[in-house]
């Protein structure tokens, strides 16, 4: 079983699905996680080539942590547009790995690389698997194949926020994911990003969403992450 996670930048899978992701990771299932720049615009005082250095350094040691592959695809931070060999890169590697479960950042956001990862992440999903978002899948977490073999199978495709109530826009969840067992280590990851957490700010920020998701299932649980899906479910 493969779970594929493709965010914009270094550490944004990380806060973005860090906890599902090590749910996921915990379950046993394989885990590629997928950076489309690397950062290179994101230390102050650091030309391109020295941040790119050190933020794919900490992307690694976050996957590490996490048990996952990472993948770099090489696109300049700042200015990650739609790109048709891009896009032929991810349905390559989509139809290659065959993955249960696609994660991804929601491509309606004030930040252009955001947008751009979003759109061409669900471009090349449609390309490898159809348009019609027919998965099996209710959340994240459900990864036994279906009780009926006639369900069609599909990969789940989930969207997460990036600085929800900030930077995304018109983020509604519709799948909330309990985190409790893993907020340890979703923090763990996101420290991994020791260049973005100047201060704990990024990791106090990560724990404060995380908390209002928790709200947001209806206080059930303390920490959630929050998702959207196209299509929750396909019931037949």
């Amino acid at each position: 079983m493969v779970v594929i996670a493709i965010g914009p930048h270094p550490d944004d899978p990380e806060e973005g699905a860090g906890g599902t992701l090590a749910r996921i990771a915990e379950a046993g299932e394989r885990v590629i996680v997928v950076y489309m720049t690397s950062g290179g615009k994101g230390i102050p005082a650091k030309n391109e080539e020295e941040a790119i250095k050190i933020r794919e350094k900490e992307a690694r040691a976050a996957c590490q942590i996490l048990g996952a592959e990472p993948r770099f695809i090489g696109l300049h931070d700042g200015s990650c547009f739609p790109s048709e060999s891009v896009v032929k890169e991810l349905q390559d590697l989509f139809e290659q790995e065959e993955p249960k479960c696609v994660l991804t950042c929601w491509p309606l956001d004030t930040h252009g690389d955001h947008r751009a990862t979003g759109y061409m992440v669900l471009e090349a999903y449609c390309r490898a698997f159809g348009s019609n978002f027919n998965a099996s899948m209710r959340d994240p977490l459900d990864l036994d194949d279906p009780a009926n073999a006639a369900i069609m199978k599909f990969p789940g495709l989930f969207f997460w926020a990036t600085e929800q109530w900030h930077q995304s826009v018109q983020f509604q969840p519709t799948v909330f994911v309990n985190i409790d067992a893993t907020i340890d280590m979703k923090m763990e990851l996101v420290e991994a990003h020791a260049s973005q957490n100047r201060g704990d700010s990024l990791v106090k920020w990560v724990e404060k969403i995380a908390m209002q998701l928790g709200d947001q299932s209806g206080g059930r649980v303390r920490y959630a992450e929050g998702f959207i899906s196209p299509r929750p479910s396909f019931l037949g």
